[in-house]
């Protein structure tokens, strides 16, 4: 089992990278806390789950990269199978360009949970 935690700055257009190469088949829980300060009026902070009153969408929300695809995190998932091999990164999720006049981060831990499967043969465990 290995873990990770630390800050998502809002600036990181490419993303905070972990330095975990998650494998497929991986399980793993990520909790996320905090609030950015996007966009230039006083009013536009994002939570990990993204915005209100808007829609849940995957902008302005945390997102995890994991090889080429994005997937949603928000303040969290548990228990997900990771889908493919790669290096994992988090990224605050803004449109392209814009993220110069971001400030702030989210904090973000993450557990890479074992699975064990045990097989009972009369009284031994295998």
């Amino acid at each position: 089992m290995y873990d990770w935690s630390g800050a998502v700055p809002a600036k990181l257009e490419q993303g905070q990278p972990t330095g975990l190469i998650l494998k497929k088949g991986d399980v793993i829980s990520v909790i996320a806390t905090g609030w950015i300060k996007y966009g230039q009026p006083d009013n536009y902070w994002a939570a990990p789950q993204g915005t209100l009153p808007r829609k849940p969408a995957l902008r302005d929300s945390l997102i995890a990269k994991i090889g080429n695809k994005t997937y949603g995190i928000g303040n969290g998932v548990l228990h997900k199978t990771v889908p493919e091999d790669g290096e994992l990164i988090f990224v605050f999720f803004d449109s392209p360009g814009d993220y110069g006049d971001n400030s702030r981060e989210f904090l973000v831990k993450l557990i890479n949970e074992i699975i064990c499967t045990f097989v009972i043969v009369g009284n031994t465990i295998h």
